[in-house]
């Protein structure tokens, strides 16, 4: 389920085009296995026009095949076309490649970032994920949120969670006058006796995703190192980041001494936040520009790619499997 939210832009532009999707789908045994949430997925197609099939031997055809870091690719023949998934193709990319048509890329960047060849495959055409409408008053009813000033903290990892005191970040947060939003992921949720000083919530929409909807609606972010950094810039909204990962964060190229970003470090000084809060009170949405026009991408991305491909109105285009 978790890769819908690339899928579903792809398949409403080519929506736009007369072209028809198709959604293939097996199960994970994962929080996110399409079979638990199979009603929702059935709401989905419904909503959004596409038609869902699981997937067991090879697919007889030849049309154009949407994957995320090429999981799938075994089962179709057509040109394959795969999306990266945050930096998860650090480790996969030299083995995939050759494999598929094309790789889209965020950035070119991201390639230089991390040190991987350039080749003809390589496409920097933005992120599907990020076409997507987000209206404030939508979302704050939909999760039943007061339209008051928000932090949305994002839950950290579990291998992280002794090296800091998010009930201190919380109580700090309140002093403020945050109303305090938490996210976490369903496979790493956040104790019950945190979880409960906060609006909490996990993976609630796979379509717009719960993360981007909260991120929207919140005046700032506390992250924890997480690629959710990603989603913040492109989303505009400042971050105070508590460094606390065991390594360099994965994309800290996109914050590291830029206006809309604060950190504290370990060993935390909780009596530091307001100072931080304040500081980022100043920055505007002009403030992310530069970031996002020489490290990410302007928004369309699903047309750009679909432009790319040339498909032409009688053409179908087929999503492969949101669950691998």
């Amino acid at each position: 389920m978790t890769f819908l939210r690339y899928f579903i832009p792809l398949i409403k532009e080519g929506n736009n085009r007369n072209i028809q999707s198709t959604v293939y789908w097996s199960p994970s045994r994962k929080y996110n296995c399409p079979l638990k949430h199979f009603e929702n997925l059935k709401s989905l197609a419904k909503e959004f026009s596409f038609n869902i099939k699981r997937i067991n031997d090879k697919i007889k055809n030849n049309q154009i095949t949407f994957l995320i870091e090429s999981h799938g690719h075994e089962y179709f023949n057509g040109k394959k076309i795969s999306l990266t998934y945050m930096t998860d193709f650090r480790s996969t990319y030299n083995d995939y490649i050759k494999k598929i048509d094309y790789c889209i890329f965020p950035n070119k960047m991201f390639l230089e970032k991390f040190k991987l060849p350039n080749s003809p495959k390589n496409l920097f055409l933005g992120s599907p994920k990020y076409d997507v409408n987000l209206d404030k008053n939508t979302i704050l009813k939909k999760y039943n949120l007061p339209d008051k000033k928000k932090c949305l903290i994002l839950f950290p990892r579990y291998r992280d969670m002794q090296k800091i005191d998010l009930i201190k970040v919380i109580e700090e947060l309140k002093k403020l006058d945050f109303e305090v939003c938490m996210k976490a992921r369903g496979k790493e949720p956040c104790p019950e006796s945190i979880s409960t000083e906060t609006h909490y919530f996990e993976d609630e929409s796979w379509h717009p995703h719960t993360s981007m909807e909260l991120i929207s609606v919140s005046d700032l972010t506390i992250n924890t190192d997480s690629t959710g950094i990603k989603e913040c810039v492109m989303l505009r909204k400042p971050v105070l980041n508590f460094k606390i990962k065991p390594f360099e964060a994965t994309l800290s190229f996109l914050c590291n001494k830029k206006p809309f970003h604060a950190e504290i470090k370990t060993p935390i000084d909780y009596g530091l936040m307001k100072q931080k809060v304040d500081y980022l009170k100043n920055i505007s949405r002009h403030d992310f520009q530069e970031t996002i026009d020489k490290l990410l991408f302007q928004p369309n991305s699903s047309k750009r790619i679909l432009d790319f491909l040339k498909l032409p109105v009688w053409n179908r285009c087929s999503n492969p499997n949101p669950a691998t």
